[in-house]
């Protein structure tokens, strides 16, 4: 059986007096630098947070301005396109034009060339119809 003498109580007084010493020169310095680390590892963990976010934003801006740079080129690529196709258009109705020009210029030429042609050979079918007509008669 336990004895409860003098012994117990200095017993229980020198591990109260332990107990303080070591919360006082132990624990709390543990304690104090454990609070020091986790401030630490918060701070880093929202400074890094801090930095994701800014990385998501100025990719989110980048692929904004990505998405109306490429709208631009698209509206400019549109509009070379049809510029493109209304010089295409005019230089092909120069053409058009130019041929059509030409072929009537020809074809009057051609009339001309004709009809002079004609004049001649009616010149000569006269002399001809003549040399023939002496030669049958003559």
């Amino acid at each position: 059986m336990v004895k409860l003498n003098i012994t117990l109580l200095i017993q229980l007084l020198n591990f109260i007096i332990a107990l303080f010493l070591l919360n006082f020169l132990l624990i709390r310095p543990v304690r104090g630098i454990l609070r020091k680390r986790r401030e630490f590892c918060d701070g880093l963990a929202k400074e890094a947070e801090k930095f994701n976010n800014e990385a998501s934003m100025r990719l989110k801006k980048y692929a904004l301005e990505m998405d109306t740079v490429r709208a631009k080129a698209e509206e400019q690529r549109e509009a070379i396109r049809t510029q493109a196709a209304e010089v295409e258009e005019s230089i092909l109705e120069n053409a058009q034009n130019d041929a059509l020009s030409l072929l009537q210029r020809s074809g009057r030429e051609t009339e001309q060339e004709m009809d002079a042609a004609r004049r001649v050979l009616r010149d000569q079918v006269k002399d001809m119809a003549e040399r023939v007509f002496a030669r049958l008669m003559g």
